[in-house]
Protein backbone atom coordinates (compact mmCIF):
# COMPACT_ATOMS: atom_id res chain seq x y z
CA UNK A 1 0.00 0.00 0.00
CA UNK A 2 1.67 3.01 -1.56
CA UNK A 3 1.01 6.60 0.06
CA UNK A 4 0.80 9.18 -2.17
CA UNK A 5 1.73 12.89 -1.98
CA UNK A 6 -1.04 15.26 -2.24
CA UNK A 7 -1.98 16.80 -5.41
CA UNK A 8 -4.02 19.81 -4.91
CA UNK A 9 -4.83 22.05 -1.90
CA UNK A 10 -7.71 20.40 -1.61
CA UNK A 11 -6.49 16.92 -1.04
CA UNK A 12 -5.15 16.44 3.04
CA UNK A 13 -1.43 16.30 3.95
CA UNK A 14 0.14 12.61 4.95
CA UNK A 15 0.42 12.11 8.48
CA UNK A 16 3.13 13.57 10.39
CA UNK A 17 4.94 12.92 13.89
CA UNK A 18 3.69 16.30 16.00
CA UNK A 19 6.24 15.69 18.34
CA UNK A 20 9.02 16.21 15.58
CA UNK A 21 7.51 19.45 14.07
CA UNK A 22 6.66 20.84 17.75
CA UNK A 23 10.95 20.49 18.29
CA UNK A 24 11.50 22.20 15.04
CA UNK A 25 9.13 24.83 15.31
CA UNK A 26 10.89 25.20 18.87
CA UNK A 27 14.60 25.36 17.39
CA UNK A 28 13.18 27.80 14.72
CA UNK A 29 12.14 30.31 17.08
CA UNK A 30 14.72 29.84 19.41
CA UNK A 31 17.67 30.63 16.40
CA UNK A 32 15.13 33.84 14.92
CA UNK A 33 15.03 34.88 18.77
CA UNK A 34 19.09 34.69 19.13
CA UNK A 35 19.87 35.97 15.94
CA UNK A 36 17.22 39.26 16.86
CA UNK A 37 18.99 39.61 20.12
CA UNK A 38 22.45 39.73 18.11
CA UNK A 39 20.97 42.51 15.64
CA UNK A 40 19.31 44.38 18.76
CA UNK A 41 22.71 43.88 20.48
CA UNK A 42 24.80 45.50 17.71
CA UNK A 43 22.47 48.23 17.08
CA UNK A 44 22.65 49.18 20.82
CA UNK A 45 25.92 49.12 20.45
CA UNK A 46 26.56 51.61 17.71
CA UNK A 47 24.27 54.01 18.66
CA UNK A 48 26.02 53.74 22.37
CA UNK A 49 29.58 54.47 19.99
CA UNK A 50 27.63 57.50 18.04
CA UNK A 51 26.98 58.85 21.46
CA UNK A 52 29.95 58.36 23.38
CA UNK A 53 31.44 60.40 20.11
CA UNK A 54 29.33 62.75 20.15
CA UNK A 55 29.67 63.31 23.68
CA UNK A 56 33.60 63.88 23.51
CA UNK A 57 32.94 65.77 20.60
CA UNK A 58 31.06 67.82 22.58
CA UNK A 59 33.38 68.22 25.14
CA UNK A 60 36.27 68.65 23.15
CA UNK A 61 34.41 72.15 21.69
CA UNK A 62 33.42 73.30 24.74
CA UNK A 63 37.36 73.32 25.65
CA UNK A 64 38.38 74.51 22.91
CA UNK A 65 36.16 77.75 23.35
CA UNK A 66 36.70 77.98 27.27
CA UNK A 67 40.53 77.88 26.51
CA UNK A 68 43.34 80.85 25.41
CA UNK A 69 46.34 81.41 23.43
CA UNK A 70 49.03 79.98 24.88
CA UNK A 71 52.40 82.76 25.11
CA UNK A 72 54.44 83.48 22.67
CA UNK A 73 57.32 81.55 24.51
CA UNK A 74 55.79 78.31 24.19
CA UNK A 75 54.24 78.99 20.84
CA UNK A 76 57.90 79.64 19.85
CA UNK A 77 58.77 75.86 21.08
CA UNK A 78 56.17 74.20 19.69
CA UNK A 79 57.18 75.87 16.14
CA UNK A 80 60.49 74.59 16.95
CA UNK A 81 59.34 71.51 17.88
CA UNK A 82 57.49 71.00 14.75
CA UNK A 83 60.30 72.40 12.05
CA UNK A 84 62.76 69.12 13.95
CA UNK A 85 59.53 66.90 13.40
CA UNK A 86 58.89 67.95 9.84
CA UNK A 87 55.88 69.27 9.88
CA UNK A 88 55.10 71.49 6.86
CA UNK A 89 53.53 75.22 7.05
CA UNK A 90 51.01 73.41 4.72
CA UNK A 91 49.13 70.31 4.29
CA UNK A 92 50.13 67.66 2.10
CA UNK A 93 53.87 66.90 1.12
CA UNK A 94 56.99 67.99 2.39
CA UNK A 95 59.72 68.07 0.53
CA UNK A 96 60.92 64.56 1.78
CA UNK A 97 57.78 63.27 0.57
CA UNK A 98 56.41 62.84 3.86
CA UNK A 99 53.16 63.57 5.33
CA UNK A 100 53.14 67.01 6.47
CA UNK A 101 50.47 68.83 8.74
CA UNK A 102 50.51 72.89 9.69
CA UNK A 103 51.60 72.36 13.45
CA UNK A 104 48.17 73.07 15.67
CA UNK A 105 47.28 75.98 17.60
CA UNK A 106 48.38 76.02 21.12
CA UNK A 107 45.72 77.10 23.94
CA UNK A 108 45.67 76.77 27.76
CA UNK A 109 42.80 75.61 29.58
CA UNK A 110 42.61 75.76 33.58
CA UNK A 111 39.72 73.13 32.77
CA UNK A 112 42.25 70.35 32.37
CA UNK A 113 45.28 69.14 34.41
CA UNK A 114 47.48 67.41 31.53
CA UNK A 115 48.59 68.42 28.48
CA UNK A 116 45.85 66.85 25.25
CA UNK A 117 45.19 66.80 21.47
CA UNK A 118 42.00 67.56 19.87
CA UNK A 119 40.46 67.54 16.58
CA UNK A 120 40.43 66.13 14.13
CA UNK A 121 39.97 68.63 10.87
CA UNK A 122 41.49 71.28 12.79
CA UNK A 123 43.76 70.45 15.41
CA UNK A 124 44.86 72.19 18.49
CA UNK A 125 47.09 70.83 21.41
CA UNK A 126 45.73 71.95 24.95
CA UNK A 127 47.88 72.81 27.96
CA UNK A 128 46.79 73.16 31.57
CA UNK A 129 47.43 76.44 33.38
CA UNK A 130 50.66 74.93 35.06
CA UNK A 131 52.18 75.60 31.79
CA UNK A 132 52.33 79.10 31.58
CA UNK A 133 52.75 79.62 35.63
CA UNK A 134 56.22 77.86 35.42
CA UNK A 135 57.88 80.78 32.89
CA UNK A 136 61.39 80.44 33.77
CA UNK A 137 60.83 76.28 33.44
CA UNK A 138 59.78 76.88 29.77
CA UNK A 139 62.52 78.69 28.98
CA UNK A 140 64.96 76.55 30.05
CA UNK A 141 66.48 73.75 26.92
CA UNK A 142 66.50 71.09 29.42
CA UNK A 143 62.36 71.04 30.44
CA UNK A 144 60.31 68.47 29.56
CA UNK A 145 58.28 70.45 27.98
CA UNK A 146 59.32 70.64 24.80
CA UNK A 147 58.90 66.83 24.57
CA UNK A 148 55.75 66.76 25.75
CA UNK A 149 55.04 69.57 23.05
CA UNK A 150 56.54 66.79 20.82
CA UNK A 151 54.36 63.57 22.09
CA UNK A 152 51.48 65.81 21.45
CA UNK A 153 52.18 66.57 18.05
CA UNK A 154 53.01 63.33 16.58
CA UNK A 155 49.36 62.38 18.43
CA UNK A 156 48.59 64.74 15.69
CA UNK A 157 51.38 63.80 12.90
CA UNK A 158 50.09 60.20 13.11
CA UNK A 159 46.30 60.77 13.35
CA UNK A 160 45.82 58.88 15.94
CA UNK A 161 42.38 61.05 16.64
CA UNK A 162 41.01 59.88 13.64
CA UNK A 163 41.82 56.20 14.50
CA UNK A 164 40.17 56.35 18.13
CA UNK A 165 37.04 57.39 16.19
CA UNK A 166 37.15 55.09 14.30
Amino acid sequence: NKKSLPLNDSDPLPPTNSASNAETASAVLKEIGWQRGLVVAYIAGAVGVFVWLIMGQLAAVRLRRLSHPAPAELVAMLKEVATRSRVSPRLGFNTRGETGLRPPKLLVSNRISAPVALGLFHPVILVPKDFTEAQPEICNPNSAVPSILAHELAHIRNRDLVWLAV
